[in-house]
């Protein structure tokens, strides 16, 4: 099976689909700076298993 370039992948890609991919992968970023700054500060997500 061929595999293809990530380039490729996304040159297929709508604006729109290429808009929406770059808002979640920020959002993701995002939420792990606030985990990483919430155990740097001893705080809880409220999601743990304890």
């Amino acid at each position: 099976m061929k595999t293809k370039s990530f380039r490729e992948l996304r040159q297929r890609m709508t604006p729109e689909r290429r808009a929406k991919n770059e808002t979640s992968a920020q959002f993701a970023l995002l939420c792990l700076t606030v985990v990483e700054l919430q155990k740097s500060l001893g705080m809880s997500n409220g999601y743990s298993r304890d």
